[in-house]
C-alpha cells in the first residue's frame, strides 16, 4: 500500500538507519499521538530502498553510425523523430534506466549482408509491433544499405564523368534504394501512429490517476463506516497500480500528490488500530511474496528480462505500503540482499561479455591492419593479383566471421575496413581494365598475323613464304595473352593456314627429294674421291678448291641425307690442316664452304645467327685489342729490344690479324647472303608447332576476377 510522498521523504531512511534525524522526527511525531498509533508512521521504501538497490549509472547510448552524406537531407527531416525515449512506454519518473540496456541485443552484421537480404530484413522489421526494437534494426539496415548504394552511385558518377559526361546530366536509378524508401516510409508511419496512440494512452492514464487522487482526498469526509472507507481506499490503490504509465513530465508531481493524500488517509485511519493492523498483515504477506520472487530471480541466469523483472518487484514493493515496525528493517534487508546479488551477477555477466567483445574487436582490428599492410603497388602481374585476391579474401572471411560487435570501436573499424576494400577493388579493377585493353590489342595483332598467313598459304614462292610463316609463328609467341573466347578461334585459323602451306611444301619437297637422289649419289662418289686425295703444296690447295666447286655444282641432296654435307666439311678441314698454307686463307676457304651450304639450304635464321655471332666476336676482339694497346703504353719509354716489349707487340699484331679475319668473314657472309641462289633449295617445313597453343592456355585469366 502506498503512502504520502512527503512522509516517505521524512521516513525513507528509517529502514536503513534507525538513528537518522528523519527517524528521530518520526519518533517525536509518535510521542505526540498515542502509543497505539506509533506504527502508523511508515517509512517510505520509495527512496530508502532505491538507495539499497545501488542503482546503476545510466550508460550513454551508443552513437548511431554516421549517415551517408548523400542522404543528410532525409536524416534532417527525420531528426525530430529520433529520440528513443519517445518510443519507450515506461515513462514514469521513478523508474530506473538499465545501464546495460544497449548490450542486451547483438544486432546482425548487416554490413556484410547482400542487398536482397537487407531489403528482406527491412520489410520484416517495418511490420513489427515492437517499435523500439524494430528501430534499432531498421536504422542499422538503413546505414549499411545507403552507404553501399552511395558508394555504388559515386563510382558510376566518376565513370560517367571520366567518359566525358557533364555532372548535371548524371542520373543513376537504384531500384534497391526505392524499395528501401518504401519500407522505411511504412516504418515511420507505423512509428508515428504508435507514438500518437502512446501519447493518448499516457494522457488517459494521467486523467484516471488524477481522478483517483481526488476520490482519495474526499474519502475521510464522506459518509460511511471506517471499514467501508478503508475498503474503498484499497480498491482505489488497486486501480492506481493497474493504471498504466503517465507522461514523464507529469509523473513526479502526480506521485507526490498521490502519496500526500494517501498519507492524509492514513492519518485519518489512525483512529482504527484494527484496520491498521489488518493492513500491516496484508502488506507483510505481499512483501514476503516479493522477497520470495526476488530470491528466485537471483538464482536464474542473467538475461535482458532480469532487470525489467527486478524493476517490477521494486515498484510493487514501493506501492504495497508499510508493515509492523519491528520487522520492517529485517524484511527490507532481506529484499535488498537479493537485489544486490542480482546486480552483482548482472555486472559480472556484462563485464565478461564486454571482455569477450573487446577480444573479438582486437582480432578484427588485426585483420584490418593486415589488409591495410598489403602493398598494392607491388602487384604488377595477373599472378601477383591472384595471390593478393586470395589473401584478401581470407582476411575478409576472418573479419566477417567475428560478426558485428556491440562496442563503439566497431563502427570506426568498419569504416577503415570499407575504405581498404574500396581501394583494393578499385586498384584491382584498374589493373584488369588495363590488362583487358592490352589483350584486345594483342588480339588485333594476332588477327593481323592471321591475315598475313592467309595471304601466304597458297604462295608458290616456297622459300620466302616458308621463312616468313616461321617468322610469323615466332612473333605470335611474343605477343602475349588475348581474350580466350576469340583468341582460340584466331589461333586455330592461324595454325590451319600455316599447316595448309607446309603440307603443300611437304608434298613439293617430297617430289624434289626424288629428283635430288641423283645428287646424293654423285656426292657420295665425290666424297670418296676427296677422302682418298692426299693434298700437297699449292697444287693440293687448288685441287681442294676444285672439289668444293664441284660439290656445290652437284646441287642439294634429299633432306633426310643432309648429314653428308657435314662429312664433306670434316674431310676438307682435315686436308687443310695438313697443308702448310696461310692460316687466314685456309680459314676463309673453310668458312666460305660452310656458309655456302647454309645459304643453299635457305636457312635464313642460321644466316642471321652466323652474322650475330661474328659481330659479337668482332666486338670482343676489338675490346681485347684496345686492352693490349693500353697495356703497351706502360712500355712507352722502354727499350724496343726488351723481350717483354717484343712479346706485347706480337700479341697486338696477332689480335689485329684476328680482328681482320673476323671482319673479312662478315663481309663474305653478307655477300653470300645478298647473292641470289642459283637453284632454289627445298624449304623446310616445321614440325607441328603446338607450343603457341600453350601460350594461349593462360589467356583471359585476368577476366576471372
Amino acid at each position: 500500500m502506498l503512502e504520502n510522498k512527503n512522509d516517505e521523504t521524512k521516513n525513507e531512511s528509517s529502514e536503513q538507519n534507525p538513528e537518522t534525524p528523519q527517524n528521530e522526527r518520526v519518533e517525536e511525531r509518535a510521542e505526540e499521538t498515542n502509543s497505539a498509533e506509533e506504527t502508523s508512521n511508515v517509512p517510505d521504501e520509495d527512496s530508502s530502498e532505491s538507495e539499497a538497490e545501488t542503482p546503476e549509472v545510466k550508460a550513454e547510448e551508443p552513437n548511431e553510425e554516421e549517415t551517408p552524406q548523400a542522404v543528410q537531407a532525409e536524416t534532417e527531416a527525420e531528426a525530430s523523430e529520433e529520440d528513443s525515449d519517445e518510443d519507450d512506454p515506461h515513462t514514469d519518473e521513478h523508474e530506473e534506466d538499465d545501464q546495460y540496456a544497449d548490450q542486451h541485443e547483438e544486432l546482425p552484421d548487416y554490413d556484410h549482408q547482400k542487398n536482397e537480404e537487407l531489403l528482406t530484413a527491412a520489410e520484416h522489421w517495418s511490420k513489427q509491433d515492437d517499435i523500439r526494437k524494430a528501430k534499432n534494426h531498421i536504422e542499422a539496415i538503413r546505414t549499411a544499405l545507403l552507404k553501399r548504394l552511395d558508394a555504388e552511385r559515386d563510382e558510376k558518377k566518376e565513370e560517367f564523368l571520366a567518359n566525358g559526361g557533364v555532372e548535371i546530366d548524371f542520373h543513376y536509378d537504384q531500384p534497391d534504394r526505392n524499395k528501401f524508401r518504401q519500407f522505411y516510409g511504412e516504418f515511420r508511419d507505423r512509428r508515428r501512429n504508435y507514438r500518437k496512440k502512446l501519447e493518448e494512452e499516457l494522457q488517459l492514464n494521467l486523467q484516471v490517476k488524477k481522478n483517483i487522487i481526488e476520490t482519495i482526498k474526499e474519502i475521510p469526509g464522506a459518509e460511511g463506516s471506517a471499514q467501508d472507507k478503508y475498503k474503498q481506499f484499497r480498491d482505489l490503490q488497486e486501480r492506481w497500480r493497474n493504471t498504466g504509465p503517465v507522461p514523464r513530465a507529469e509523473s513526479r508531481d502526480l506521485y507526490n500528490n498521490y502519496h500526500f493524500h494517501v498519507d492524509q488517509f492514513y492519518d485519518f485511519l489512525r483512529i482504527s488500530n484494527e484496520l491498521r493492523e489488518l493492513d500491516f498483515k496484508k502488506n507483510q504477506t505481499a512483501k514476503e511474496e516479493l522477497i520470495t520472487k526476488a530470491e528466485e530471480l537471483a538464482k536464474t541466469e542473467v538475461s535482458p528480462e532480469t532487470f525489467t523483472e527486478l524493476q517490477r518487484l521494486h515498484k510493487s514493493w514501493k506501492e504495497i505500503g508499510p508493515v509492523e515496525r519491528d520487522i520492517r528493517d529485517a524484511m527490507w534487508e532481506k529484499f535488498s540482499e537479493s537485489t544486490k546479488l542480482i546486480h552483482e551477477k548482472r555486472h559480472a555477466y556484462y563485464e565478461e561479455l564486454k571482455a569477450s567483445r573487446e577480444e573479438r574487436l582486437a582480432q578484427k582490428k588485426q585483420f584490418v591492419d593486415e589488409m591495410e599492410a598489403l602493398d598494392l603497388s607491388k602487384f604488377k602481374t595477373h599472378r601477383h593479383w591472384q595471390s593478393a585476391i586470395q589473401a584478401m579474401n581470407q582476411l575478409r572471411d576472418a573479419f566477417k566471421k567475428q560478426g558485428r560487435i556491440n562496442l563503439p570501436g566497431n563502427d570506426e573499424l568498419w569504416v577503415r575496413y570499407s575504405e581498404i576494400n574500396r581501394k583494393f577493388n578499385r586498384t584491382k579493377n584498374a589493373f584488369y581494365k588495363e590488362l583487358k585493353r592490352e589483350q584486345r590489342e594483342n588480339l588485333d595483332k594476332k588477327k593481323a598475323l592471321l591475315a598475313r598467313a592467309e595471304e601466304l598459304k597458297e604462295s608458290d614462292n616456297w622459300r620466302d613464304a616458308a621463312n616468313e610463316l616461321k617468322k610469323l609463328q615466332r612473333e605470335w609467341k611474343t605477343i602475349g595473352f588475348a581474350p580466350r573466347a576469340e583468341s582460340d578461334k584466331v589461333w586455330n585459323e592461324f595454325r590451319a593456314a600455316c599447316n595448309h602451306f607446309f603440307e603443300r611444301l611437304k608434298s613439293k619437297n617430297s617430289e624434289r627429294d626424288k629428283e635430288f637422289e641423283g645428287h646424293f649419289e654423285s656426292k657420295v662418289k665425290l666424297l670418296e674421291k676427296v677422302e682418298a686425295f692426299e693434298p700437297k703444296g699449292k697444287k693440293g690447295v687448288d685441287t681442294l678448291k676444285e672439289f668444293i666447286e664441284e660439290w656445290k655444282a652437284i646441287g642439294p641432296v634429299p633432306r633426310d641425307k643432309k648429314d653428308i654435307e657435314g662429312k664433306f666439311n670434316t674431310v676438307l678441314d682435315k686436308h687443310f690442316k695438313t697443308l702448310k698454307i696461310d692460316k687466314k686463307e685456309s680459314a676463309m676457304i673453310r668458312f666460305e664452304n660452310r656458309v655456302q651450304h647454309i645459304a643453299q639450304d635457305g636457312d635464313d635464321r642460321a644466316m642471321e645467327r652466323e652474322q650475330d655471332a661474328l659481330r659479337r666476336k668482332i666486338d670482343e676482339a676489338m675490346k681485347e685489342l684496345r686492352q693490349l694497346e693500353n697495356n703497351m703504353g706502360f712500355f712507352a719509354h722502354s727499350n724496343p729490344d726488351n723481350p717483354l716489349v717484343k712479346e706485347a707487340q706480337k700479341n697486338i699484331d696477332r689480335q689485329k690479324e684476328q680482328v681482320e679475319l673476323l671482319k673479312d668473314k662478315l663481309k663474305l657472309l653478307r655477300k653470300i647472303d645478298e647473292a641470289p641462289a642459283e637453284e632454289e633449295a627445298p624449304a623446310e617445313e616445321p614440325k607441328a608447332d603446338d607450343s603457341a597453343t600453350e601460350t594461349e592456355n593462360n589467356a583471359e585469366e585476368g577476366e576471372k576476377e
